[in-house]
């Protein structure tokens, strides 16, 4: 406001052609410019003080159970996160612990302890794996139940927006009633002889009166069908939107690539769908209101043009929210399809840089091989004399092959390692 406030100052002290309001204008603006720093500080400090209070509000949810309810949606969602946390941790850790041993089971030169090893990491990578899109699912449960309203509170709206519709049906039905108890009173009052013309003025304008009151119930049982439409709608699409920025899991599977891949197009031509009846509800009311424009226009006959002008302003008012929904339709169209994107390139990025159990293996014994070649006596030549490495004379010739029997594990730490 203060901003908007500071334009119109501006363009008034640019105006010089009367110094005294050109003045003026100039003090408006250094008091103006005051104020808004003063508003940018208390935006600064409110801003300090939401982050402030959503970490105590975390830390109360993470570690002080003794305070919450243990009722409490958001504080069980806390407490599973918490829980996936450390499973992913823990998953973190026995992968680093199994690679170790495979490295080990390497040096030995054990060819079945290196298969059951690889057998062992493949397992842990995929549950690693696993354990990241818990964590990810927990957390994102978590954010939709702290920063959003409760699934409980969206049933609470739409449950009440539905009530409101047949309130509204309800009313609708009974403008209808009162129009044909009017319109049988009109017929009563032409048919009586001598005919009151009065009287029949006065039903004539109830009737008409209650007509109006039917249009504006008809525009209530819309209007209440599209506030329901939109809290259900709205809803559904969050979670379509939800699911479809799911994280990627970190180990690549085809099924899982493919499924997920069908449901975004699955996801797109249902959105694709929602647009395209959107549009055509939006051309329908363009031309309902196109063929009215002409009536409202034509003052030969009052009447006609009374109820024409009439019908134009509601279906301006069906046409906006017409437009709307399908300005809606699109973007949520144009997300999905850009959430669909991103989630087949990363997918494929972790194909392409997949590093399976066997993999690991590989580069283990790629480099127990390169240690070996370094360390063995036919390396010792690629040295000057005066130039070969202090520790060369401990792996003098005769000690070469004792090297990789005083690493192998004993028949205890070959179990271990299995």
């Amino acid at each position: 406001e203060l901003k908007k406030k500071i334009a119109v100052a501006q363009a008034a002290a640019a105006d010089c052609a009367d110094p005294s309001k050109c003045a003026a204008a100039k003090l408006v603006l250094i008091e103006l410019y005051g104020k808004l720093e003063t508003a940018d500080a208390s935006v600064e400090t409110q801003t300090q003080t939401v982050v402030e209070t959503k970490a105590v509000v975390i830390d109360i949810h993470m570690h002080d159970a003794t305070k919450v309810d243990p009722a409490d949606e958001p504080a069980k969602a806390m407490e599973v996160w918490e829980d996936a946390s450390k499973e992913l941790e823990t998953a973190n850790k026995f992968v680093e612990e199994v690679t170790s041993a495979l490295e080990d089971a390497h040096r030995s030169g054990d060819a079945e302890a290196v298969a059951s090893i690889e057998a062992q990491l493949t397992a842990a990578l995929q549950a690693r794996a696993d354990a990241k899109v818990k964590a990810a699912d927990a957390g994102a449960l978590v954010d939709e139940l702290t920063n959003g309203i409760s699934p409980e509170e969206r049933a609470a709206a739409i449950s009440d927006a539905v009530k409101v519709v047949e309130s509204t049906k309800q009313t609708l039905e009974d403008a209808n009633e009162v129009v044909e108890d009017l319109e049988k009173k009109v017929t009563e009052a032409k048919d009586k002889e001598p005919a009151d013309e009065q009287k029949i003025a006065t039903a004539e304008a109830q009737r008409d009166a209650a007509k109006d009151a039917v249009v504006a119930a008809e525009d209530a049982v819309e209007e209440a069908a599209k506030t329901a439409l939109d809290i259900q709608t709205s809803h559904e699409r969050n979670v379509a939107l939800e699911n479809a920025r799911s994280d990627v899991p970190d180990v690549f599977d085809q099924t899982t690539h493919d499924k997920k891949m069908a449901g975004f197009t699955r996801l797109q031509t249902e959105a694709q769908a929602s647009a395209e009846t959107a549009r055509a509800l939006v051309d329908e009311i363009t031309k309902e209101m196109e063929e009215l424009v002409l009536v409202a226009a034509d003052a030969s006959d009052p009447t006609a043009q009374h109820a024409a002008q009439k019908q134009l302003d509601r279906l301006q008012k069906k046409l906006d929210g017409a437009e709307a929904a399908y300005a809606t339709g699109v973007d949520h169209l144009a997300e999905l399809t850009e959430a669909g994107d991103a989630w087949e390139a990363k997918s494929l990025e972790h194909k392409n840089a997949q590093q399976s159990a066997a993999d690991v293996s590989a580069e283990i014994a790629a480099k127990v091989a390169a240690e070996t070649v370094a360390l063995s006596p036919g390396s010792a030549p690629a040295y000057a004399p005066s130039h070969a490495p202090g520790l060369a004379p401990s792996f003098a010739p005769g000690l070469a092959p004792a090297y990789a029997p005083a690493y192998a594990p004993g028949p205890a730490a070959a179990a271990a390692a299995t």
